[in-house]
């Protein structure tokens, strides 16, 4: 059991991942494991279930479909 603090990994992790979805135009449509492609670490392996996890804590992003994200005007 946590005591709610986030993984010191995944908050690496966000500060590449964030921008990269906010520097994307409102109605651009995406694929996690495109995002996972791009996201690459010689430490660890990152899937496209990771970067949806972190989709999903977004506010800028809403699920259309699985594995399928759009950007939305925040």
């Amino acid at each position: 059991m946590t005591d709610g603090a986030r993984c010191r990994s995944n908050q690496r992790l966000r500060k590449i991942l964030y921008p990269m979805v906010k520097k994307m135009y409102p109605g651009t449509t995406f694929k996690s494991n495109e995002l996972a492609k791009q996201v690459r670490s010689p430490y660890r392996e990152i899937n496209s279930q990771i970067i949806g996890a972190m989709l999903r804590e977004m506010d800028e992003v809403r699920s259309l479909e699985h594995g399928v994200w759009e950007r939305v005007p925040a």
